[in-house]
This record gives C-alpha cells, structure tokens and sequence, in this order.
C-alpha cells in the first residue's frame, strides 16, 4: 500500500510539472510571437511569389531573447538536389521538450547558385519545423499583411510625417515673422519669439486626419474624433515612433501595467484636459495615433532611467 501511494505522489508531481512546463512553453512562444509582431513590417519579407514570411534574422533574435543562447536549435537530416531544386528535412528542438517535430523546406537553384539554394531549403525547413510550436503563427495562418498592404502603410506613414513636419515648419516661421514685428513679445501658447529657443509651451489640440491600415483591409482615411496632443519635435521615419506592440512590451519588462499604470500617468497632461478619457485610449487596442505612441515612449523612457538610477543608489 505503501508503494502504491508513492507511486501515485511521483505521478501527480510528473503530471504538475509537464503542466507547468506546458504553461511556460506556451508563454515563451506567445512572447516570441509579440516581438516578431511589434517588429513588422521590417521583420516581413517576400518570397518570389510574394507570399509573406517573417525573415529568419527576426526569428533568431526573437528566440534567442526568451529561449536563450543554446537552448533552442535545429539538425539538419537532409539537404540535397532534386529535380534542379534543393530540399531539405530538419529536426528542430527546444531544451526541456521531448517532442522534437520535423519540417521541410525547399530552395530554387538560380543562375546555378546552389549553395544559396541549400541555405534557402535549410532556413524554409527550420521555420516549418518550429511553426508545429506556434512560431510564427501569423505567418502560417495568412495574417500577414500584402505586399500591396505595407506599401499602402508606407506611404501613409510617409504622408503623415510629410504633414507634421510641414505643420512645424509653418508655425515656425510664423512665430518668427511675429517675433520681428514684436520682438521680446510672447506668441502662441506661450513660446517666445525666434531666434531665441522657445521655451516649453503647453500641448494644443487639433483634429487630425489619419490613415490606419487594417491587416484585412485596404487602409481607409479617418478623421479622429478626439483630439490628439500637439507634438512639436519634427520626424524623420515611422522608426522614430515605436508601435504600440512595442511599448506594450517594454511596459512589461518594466513591471508596468498598461491599462492602470502606463495609459493614465503618460497621457495625464491631455487626459485632464479632456482630449480623450483613458478608456478612449485603451478600447482603441494597438490602433492608436502614432503622437499618443511617441508621449506613451518619453513617459516609458523616463520610467526605465528612472529604475537604473534607483539600483545604482
């Protein structure tokens, strides 16, 4: 009876611990999956029949970073040339996980570079091979967008910055045209006239037309119903405003919850004021305006440093 009883403590420990590993399986892919999505469309490329992928440097790095070096990988079982095509059969594994699934891949030889054609069939078979974990899921399902759909977004993105910029352009030099009709005169929300520096102004409100492009649909022009914050600082590239993936994950690396911490204290100058209501902000999901990303990216800013200087004392 003894026996029996110990037997069935080593099975309920066994059964807890492949849940647990279940559980933080799960997870890690989920979070590989958020960096590869917070990184597009950069991560997105496009084979020769312009069918989407996330590119293989993306998917290291991601792995990499919640993995860890060495525990993750692939073995290649087969590469070699059929019918003028390379194919390759890999085994890929994760560290602490029996199952180990087998993909396929294949590369085209062009202008007789088959060694470019071996490479090919390797990465296509190792990306295969981990979507049996949920790697890459958006990838595998479709959901990425067209090539159509990020040159849409592209040329969204280059019209807004183009609009920004040419607005920061006017009010400059109107200020400045104002300044030397009434130097030492202040103008406009405070600023003060040109060439001296403009002090700090606070935000002002405009409606603002923006163009946001759904995964599933061509994008639409819209105009905000709330007014967004006034952001003065010029813009060189989309690059210069991080997506809201992206910060909701640096919020979770910083112990940060997004809806009750992050949305409140970043916005609380505009929110006050009655631009929009916090719950304006959090039930727009990820579709939120590209100035609210970059004041949401200084508050997160702020909040790192804020956390290094407190460990250095």
């Amino acid at each position: 009876m003894t026996q029996e009883l110990k037997t069935l403590e080593e099975t309920a420990r066994e059964a807890e611990m492949c849940k647990q590993l279940r559980a933080r399986l799960y997870s890690q892919v989920q979070e590989v999956n958020a960096r590869l999505e917070a990184a597009e469309p950069k991560s997105i490329t496009y084979d020769y029949n312009d069918k989407a992928g996330y590119k293989p440097q993306y998917i290291i790095d991601a792995m990499n970073e919640v993995f860890g070096l060495g525990n993750w990988g692939y073995n290649e079982l087969y590469n070699e040339l059929e019918d003028g095509v390379m194919v390759a059969k890999v085994e890929v594994w994760i560290a602490g996980i029996e199952y180990k699934p087998v993909g396929y891949g294949q590369g085209r030889v062009t202008k007789g570079d088959v060694g470019d054609a071996r490479k090919s069939a390797n990465t296509d078979a190792w990306k295969k091979g981990f979507s049996l974990f949920s790697i890459c899921a958006r990838a595998y399902r479709g959901d990425l967008p067209s090539k159509e759909e990020t040159k849409a977004r592209e040329a969204a993105a280059s019209r807004m910055i183009a609009e920004h910029n040419a607005r920061i352009k006017r009010e400059a030099a109107a200020a400045s045209s104002q300044g030397a009709r009434n130097p030492g005169e202040a103008v406009g929300n405070g600023a003060r006239p040109l060439p001296v520096k403009p002090a700090a102004s606070k935000p002002a409100t405009h409606p603002v037309e923006v163009t946001i492009v759904h995964d599933d649909k061509p994008a639409a022009p819209i105009v905000e119903t709330s007014s967004q914050p006034e952001d003065n600082t010029p813009i060189k590239n989309m690059e210069d405003i991080p997506s809201c993936s992206q910060l909701r994950l640096k919020a979770a690396e910083l112990n940060l919850d997004w809806d009750t911490k992050v949305i409140p204290e970043a916005l609380a100058v505009s929110i006050d004021k009655g631009k929009f209501t916090a719950k304006d902000i959090i039930a727009a999901g990820d579709e939120i305006h590209p100035l609210v990303c970059r004041a949401i990216a200084r508050y997160l800013l702020k909040q790192a440093l804020s956390k290094i200087e407190n460990k250095a004392s």
